[in-house]
């Protein structure tokens, strides 16, 4: 697969007794942690960070750095290669952003299952229902920090699993393209070939 398509597959990534209607909490903390995706093509090792609704995502892929950077408050997200010297600009309101569970997951009905403590934090555990009628799980802080969610549909079960939890306010800078780096906008269109091309392998 190309290295634009890897990046743009990893981006894609990046699921969500008796129970009682439940809305997740509001992320209301600043943190980075360690973060693994385990799906069936293998899993992605990543540190994440987040502050006032903005999110990084370092990782490591065919050898080179890749950051995605989702920026809610300017409807765009941002997909740097540092030692190639690019970065690349995609719409916020995109398919991109649509399959990220951490975005799409608050808009499904959620129950709540129960409390557990997990990695030493207080977590609620909740249950999660798709459009489609597909159960997933999420465990989440009180401070609204999902620290696992696992879901998928009879085919595919993924997970995301954070650990090294720390808490505070983030480098406003890492939410931005390095600096004199060229930011270069890619057509929507351009983004849903590269999404077709990727199912289709």
């Amino acid at each position: 697969m190309p290295l634009l398509s890897r990046l743009l597959f990893c981006a894609l990534l990046l699921l969500p007794g008796a129970a009682q209607a439940a809305d997740f909490p509001k992320l209301t903390a600043s943190y980075s942690a360690d973060q693994v995706i385990e799906t069936s093509q293998g899993n992605i090792v990543s540190r994440v960070y987040h502050d006032g609704g903005k999110q990084r995502t370092e990782m490591q892929l065919q050898g080179m750095q890749q950051i995605s950077i989702v920026r809610p408050d300017q409807q765009r997200i941002l997909m740097v290669v540092p030692q190639m010297g690019m970065a690349m600009e995609l719409p916020f309101n995109n398919e991109l952003t649509a399959r990220n569970p951490e975005y799409r997951i608050r808009d499904y009905p959620t129950e709540v299952v129960g409390q557990e403590t997990m990695q030493g934090e207080q977590v609620t555990k909740y249950r999660v229902t798709d459009p489609n009628g597909d159960v997933g799980y999420a465990w989440v802080t009180e401070d609204g920090i999902f620290l696992r969610m696992e879901g998928g549909d009879a085919q595919e079960q993924d997970v995301i699993q954070r650990s090294n939890l720390q808490r505070g306010p983030q480098d406003p800078a890492i939410f931005e393209a390095p600096e004199g780096m060229p930011v270069t906008k890619i057509d929507p269109a351009v983004i849903q070939q590269m999404l077709q091309g990727m199912q289709a392998q």
